[in-house]
């Protein structure tokens, strides 16, 4: 139902929509003129001190995505993070 509803909205003109879903890349699609990134991770939620508390993800969840569109262009691309336990980060980013 969620690509349906995503795809109705890109065929009604959109140029993107980024969905959201905790902990975990969700998969993305460039349909028709438009792009569509179904959930972007734990962007930034890293391992960790939050809000008083200790913060840990199993590794699948340490994977992150930025999405980046050129409005002149209509061009993305996207931003791979993969954030270690010793907060470093390691970065690789990929045209769409």
């Amino acid at each position: 139902m969620y690509r349906q509803w995503t795809r109705a909205l890109i065929e009604s003109k959109w140029q993107f929509c980024v969905g959201c879903h905790s902990h975990c890349v969700q998969g993305g699609e460039k349909y028709k003129d438009g792009y569509i990134v179904y959930g972007l991770g734990n962007f930034y939620l890293p391992n960790g001190v939050f809000a008083g508390g200790k913060l840990h993800f199993p590794d699948f969840a340490k994977v992150q995505l930025a999405f980046e569109y050129d409005v002149k262009s209509n061009e993305a691309s996207c931003h791979w993070f993969r954030y270690n336990d010793d907060h470093s980060c390691l970065f690789q980013r990929r045209k769409i």
